[in-house]
């Protein structure tokens, strides 16, 4: 299980990182984004996962919240470059990360 959820986490982040990649304003990398974290069943299944996390072992509830804190630094990442970019106003880039991911 702890295999399974680190390579799905590699992969999911990287997938996320490449839709983003190539994008010079953070609109249009949320534009690229949303479409494909919309998607992913990890997002759509989080109630059910954090439901379920108290059944995982230590070590796999530390790899899964792993997973789901790389998810998050890549937008933090795109939020932050669009407050200093001045494409968004001032927020709190943690807030905005769940704001985004339960649209």
């Amino acid at each position: 299980m702890q295999n399974v959820i680190e390579s799905f986490g590699v992969e999911i982040v990287g997938q996320l990182e490449a839709a983003a990649e190539g994008y010079p304003t953070a609109r249009e990398k949320f534009k690229s984004i949303l479409p494909y974290v919309a998607s992913k069943p990890l997002i759509d299944a989080r109630e059910i996962c954090q439901a379920e996390l108290e059944d995982l072992s230590l070590e796999t509830r530390r790899k899964l919240q792993a997973v789901f804190q790389n998810l998050s630094q890549v937008i933090i990442g795109i939020v932050e470059d669009g407050i200093s970019g001045g494409e968004l106003r001032q927020v709190e880039p943690n807030i905005a990360v769940f704001s985004f991911m339960n649209l």
